[in-house]
């Protein structure tokens, strides 16, 4: 009694994650910035998951979707589970008022992702696939600072050394 249901849960909650944002992904090469790209996010909650479908403005071809299970906090990227290792492990007060937790691969593979951060809230801050040299960050339009993108970078890069 006094709990709420998962429907009542997410129809709660649809009101705030129904949404699409501008984002914009800076892919960096090497450490180096590469190149960047304009994306929209469109974030949508179902009785018991919530997608992140990112697509590429210009080029449509481009999209990556994201599945995030709330109760178990699993991350699914493409094909690949990846699991929460630590809450609140990078924060930086621009996006939002509570750190990004750390996911990685349930069970990694050669040449897999590495480490992620993930907010339910804002979704992915990068894509890591440091095993052939890559490394995505998504920040919101019109944001850019290359100290922040940086740290992230430099974060990810112990993260991935474990």
């Amino acid at each position: 009694m006094g709990n709420k249901t998962d429907s009542e849960y997410f129809e709660l909650k649809s009101e705030i994650y129904n949404r699409t944002e501008d984002r914009t992904m800076y892919s960096y090469k090497l450490d180096k910035l590469a190149y960047e790209m304009q994306y929209k996010v469109k974030i949508i909650y179902t009785d018991s998951i919530i997608k992140y479908h990112y697509y590429n403005l210009p080029d449509s071809t481009r999209i990556t979707d994201v599945k995030f299970l709330p109760k178990t906090s699993q991350l699914f990227f493409g094909p690949f589970e990846f699991k929460k290792i630590k809450n609140d492990v990078y924060y930086n007060g621009v996006f939002l008022n509570k750190g990004f937790d750390l996911y990685e691969l349930k069970e990694p593979v050669v040449d897999g992702n590495g480490a992620m951060l993930f907010k339910e809230n804002y979704g992915l801050l990068n894509i890591d696939n440091a095993a052939w040299g890559y490394q995505y960050l998504i920040f919101p339009n019109d944001y850019s600072d290359q100290n922040l993108e940086q740290e992230i970078i430099d974060l990810l890069k112990t993260k991935n050394e474990r």
